[in-house]
């Protein structure tokens, strides 16, 4: 689960955005390794966020490459088995015409035995090999 924000530093000549994507996601469903016993995450550990393919932060600018999401991590609910935080990055727009289509996606929760163990899984299962993207409108010239 997850949200995607945004909010403008700037007007019409400095364009700068600010994105923040607050997240939970299956702490021993992506993989992660943290700096906990045993590599476990542990809050303040920073996690690139995955399934099959990476997440990915797209600006909407064209010609930008994407960035991949590493999630600083807040929290963590070792009893429903979940990860909580946060990613932050700052765009600096050019001057083309708004509104940009900044976006955050990835590809898929993958099928794993792990899984089956979380107290969660008969409720994640739907969906599991899904497609996801989060997009936002952006206008930097607009004050948020």
């Amino acid at each position: 689960a997850g949200s995607l924000t945004w909010v403008s530093h700037g007007d019409a000549t400095d364009r700068k955005v600010t994105f923040t994507l607050t997240a939970q996601v299956m702490r021993s469903y992506s993989g992660f390794v943290g700096s906990g016993p045993g590599g476990s995450v542990v809050g303040g550990d920073v996690v690139e966020l995955k399934g099959l393919d990476p997440v990915l932060f797209r600006s909407g600018v064209p010609g930008e490459k994407p960035q991949s999401v590493m999630l600083q991590v807040l929290s963590v609910d070792p009893e429903r088995d979940t990860i909580q935080g946060t990613w932050e990055t700052t765009v600096s727009y050019p001057p083309h015409p708004p509104p940009f289509n900044a976006s955050i996606s990835g590809c898929c929760r993958p099928p794993s035995a792990s899984h089956a163990l979380s107290p969660l899984a008969h409720s994640l299962t739907a969906g599991g090999n899904t497609p996801f993207t989060l997009t936002a409108t952006v206008d930097p010239s607009l004050p948020s």
